[in-house]
């Protein structure tokens, strides 16, 4: 029992497979926060509609994957075979999970659309620290230090991209406030110039 939970709590360890998986993963995750602030932009629709269109187009393409894999045929057999699934509370449970599972994509794209792609990806960062964490202290998973490690280079990145907003955000209200500023001293200065014109 211990050894299996060792080899459980090490699965991701000196495993090539494992971290060009993860790789690519991590890529075709930027690459699609990316293309929703691309699309955001050129369409100009709402996180809400955007979200829409995006599944609505990718619907296809999961339902061939799901044919082509025999993940869809092992599902309607379970299904049909299995009494379980047919219960009020697979029912509740599954659409608890479509629920939760709609709400961060949701999420996710309205994050992307009203600040950027990078914002996006940090905050996703901070929320796997977070599930890491809740998953340690409350199902007993065994952390090695390369897992402590990477939550400690993830968090101190999100804790640097936050101040370094925040930096920038005083930054640019400083400039805002300067020019407007400006513009009424010189608007004073102006009448005052007239003035003596005029006298």
């Amino acid at each position: 029992g211990d050894d299996g939970a060792d080899d459980h709590a090490n699965d991701g360890e000196d495993d090539a497979a494992g971290y060009s998986l993860t790789f690519l993963n991590n890529i075709l995750t930027a690459a699609n926060l990316v293309a929703i602030k691309k699309a955001a932009q050129l369409t100009r629709l709402d996180a809400l509609p955007l979200f829409y269109y995006i599944s609505l187009f990718s619907l296809p393409l999961v339902a061939l994957l799901a044919a082509l894999s025999g993940d869809l045929r092992a599902a309607l057999d379970a299904f049909s075979t299995r009494q379980e699934l047919r219960s009020a509370g697979f029912f509740v449970a599954m659409c608890l999970s479509a629920s939760s599972a709609f709400l961060i994509n949701y999420t996710t794209n309205l994050c992307t659309h009203v600040t950027s792609a990078l914002t996006t990806c940090i905050a996703g960062q901070s929320k796997n620290v977070l599930q890491t964490l809740i998953g340690v202290f409350s199902w007993g998973y065994k952390a090695t230090p390369v897992n402590l490690l990477g939550l400690l280079i993830a968090l101190l990145a999100s804790c640097a991209f936050a101040a370094v907003k925040f930096h920038e955000s005083n930054v640019n209200a400083a400039a805002v406030a300067t020019r407007g500023g400006g513009g009424g001293g010189g608007g004073e200065e102006e009448g005052q110039e007239r003035k003596v014109v005029v006298v």
